[in-house]
């Protein structure tokens, strides 16, 4: 019979071929190398904090964003040459779940539970090798990193993570699978893609705005003690993330200065 990673059984030899199965795969030993990375990159006290983020207690505040699907940003209206060729498409059905496995392996699991929710993968190949991709949801999502469940209208479909091969990742993949999937959305009488982004992070807020969101007006509080997580929303008027969205240059900002 052969194994699987969700076999369990009693005793310690089928525990010691796991860890050699997955030292042998380079799971283990890559888990053991970033963790080395991130102390020489944070420092021993900046890795103790992370880990306390982590494990212990964190408090995030995601903003929810929306973009208009008929009205697309500059950024999608661009042509750009391409290094790599790739194939836009969608992943559709539980038995595809081993196109996961030349780069997204340790998630397997993780992606097999967003299918149960009857997500959508949009995906890109390159040589019929999936090498990245963009989960979407449509109806009712419960998102477990931050224990909340998103309501969502007939008319709107909510963007989960992406995931990219570290490989591609200078390339302009993201941006051209995320164009393809939102005209084909657009095409079946969407009229808004939602995201929540957390607002710890500037530089994915200037980027969402750059791609054309805008705030949606709620804020999502979640957090985490041990082992215990909880979240609410607030709702607000008018913008309070202005300040990372990029402003316009005008003819006078560029005119020379008077002598």
């Amino acid at each position: 019979m052969s194994r699987t990673d969700d076999q369990v059984t009693i005793g310690s030899r089928t525990k010691l071929i796991g860890i050699s199965d997955a030292w042998s795969s380079g799971r283990l030993s890559r888990k053991i190398d970033k963790k080395i990375k991130d102390i020489g990159k944070l420092g021993l006290l900046g890795t103790l904090r992370k880990y306390f983020r982590d494990h212990i207690f964190s408090h995030k505040i995601m903003v929810m964003m929306e973009r208009d699907l008929s009205l697309e940003p500059e950024i999608f209206k661009k042509e750009y040459k391409r290094k790599v060729f790739w194939r836009n498409g969608f992943l559709t059905g539980i038995e595809n779940m081993h196109h996961f496995d030349e780069h997204f392996y340790s998630k397997k699991k993780e992606y097999l539970k967003l299918f149960q929710q009857n997500a959508e993968c949009a995906v890109s190949y390159k040589d019929d090798v999936l090498i990245g991709f963009i989960w979407y949801v449509k109806g009712k999502y419960h998102d477990p990193l931050i224990n909340h469940t998103f309501y969502l209208k007939d008319d709107e479909i909510f963007q989960l993570a992406g995931y990219l091969a570290p490989e591609y990742r200078r390339s302009w993949m993201v941006l051209d699978g995320m164009r393809y999937t939102h005209r084909h959305y657009e095409k079946e009488g969407y009229r808004r893609v939602i995201v929540v982004v957390d607002s710890a992070f500037e530089t994915n807020l200037r980027l969402h705005f750059k791609l054309g969101f805008l705030e949606r007006g709620t804020l999502i509080h979640s957090k985490k003690l041990l082992f215990r997580k909880w979240s609410w929303s607030e709702d607000y008027a008018g913008p309070r993330f202005d300040q990372f969205r990029a402003k316009p240059h005008s003819a006078s900002s560029a005119a020379a200065p008077a002598p």
